[in-house]
């Protein structure tokens, strides 16, 4: 069964149908869930986040000026992207 078949099944069957409020259900479950995919909230980095982040590259910046680790070279960071 095709995309146009099953197009044209769901809406036989929502044809038949009379009874407004579960008309008015299938509308809504058709908006919040199949035409307007619910929208997950950006949550961003909080501020102990970041801090935490900016703390571990000081930590590692230092290691490598201290030859405790080893630096990759540019070119590989650039090829990872």
């Amino acid at each position: 069964m095709n995309a146009l078949q099953l197009k044209n099944d769901v809406l036989r069957l929502i044809i038949d149908v009379d009874d407004t409020s579960k008309l008015e259900q299938v509308k809504k479950f058709l908006q919040s869930n199949i035409v307007e995919p619910p929208k997950e909230e950006y949550q961003g980095q909080t501020k102990q986040d970041i801090f935490e982040g900016l703390e571990l590259a000081v930590q590692q910046a230092n290691m490598v000026k201290e030859g405790t680790l080893k630096a990759k070279p540019i070119q590989a960071l650039l090829d990872g992207l």
